[in-house]
C-alpha cells in the first residue's frame, strides 16, 4: 500500500519455521526473535539518527547499499522487535 507520505510493505516468508512447532514444549513467555519487523523510509537519515540520539537510541550499525549507496539501520522497541529505518 503507497501513499505520497506512506508506503506499507507486508512480506510472508513461507520458508520461515512454524512459531507453535519451535516453541512447543518450551516455557511460557519462550519468545523468538527474528521473525518479523516493521520499517519506516525517511527523507533524512542523518536527521532520524539525530532525532534518535537525543533520545539516547543509537543503532549498532547503520548499513550502506553498495549500488545505491542509501542506508538504512534496526533499532529494538522496548519488546524486542525490530524496528527499521531505510533512505
Amino acid at each position: 500500500m503507497e501513499h505520497s507520505s506512506f508506503l506499507l510493505e507486508l512480506i510472508e516468508n513461507k520458508s520461515w519455521p512454524d512459531q507453535r512447532q519451535v516453541l512447543s514444549g518450551k516455557p511460557e513467555g519462550t519468545r523468538i526473535k527474528g521473525f518479523f519487523k516493521i520499517g519506516f523510509s525517511v527523507d533524512n537519515i542523518d536527521e532520524c539518527l539525530r532525532q534518535l540520539a537525543l533520545l539516547k537510541i543509537i543503532p549498532q550499525r547503520i548499513y550502506t547499499d553498495s549500488e545505491t549507496k542509501k542506508r538504512n539501520f534496526l533499532i529494538e522497541d522496548p519488546d524486542k522487535n525490530l524496528i527499521q529505518f531505510f533512505e
